[in-house]
């Protein structure tokens, strides 16, 4: 019984996924990330804005991608940005 892992629910699908399952989205997000920042094809923004040079921005980055990845990014900053135009 402790070996049990933790279901979670996905924000924009509602589906539950395995606790490990979404390390491994996670994971698989960071290492895309910096091995374009290795390769020096990383942009930051879009595809056409500079390229990445500092590692501490790749790693920024990666850890953004992930958040959005993660599905738990989306309703925060919707929230925030109505927010902020009201007043």
């Amino acid at each position: 019984m402790a070996n049990r892992k933790p279901k979670m629910r996905l924000a924009k699908t509602g589906k539950q996924v395995e606790g490990n399952d979404m390390a491994k989205k996670k994971q698989s997000k960071v290492r895309k990330v910096m091995r374009e920042f290795k390769r020096g094809t990383l942009h930051s923004g879009s595809k056409h804005g500079p390229k990445v040079k500092s590692r501490k921005q790749a790693v920024a980055i990666a850890l953004s991608e992930q958040r959005r990845a993660s599905g738990k990014d989306d309703g925060y900053a919707k929230w925030y940005a109505a927010t902020k135009k009201r007043h």
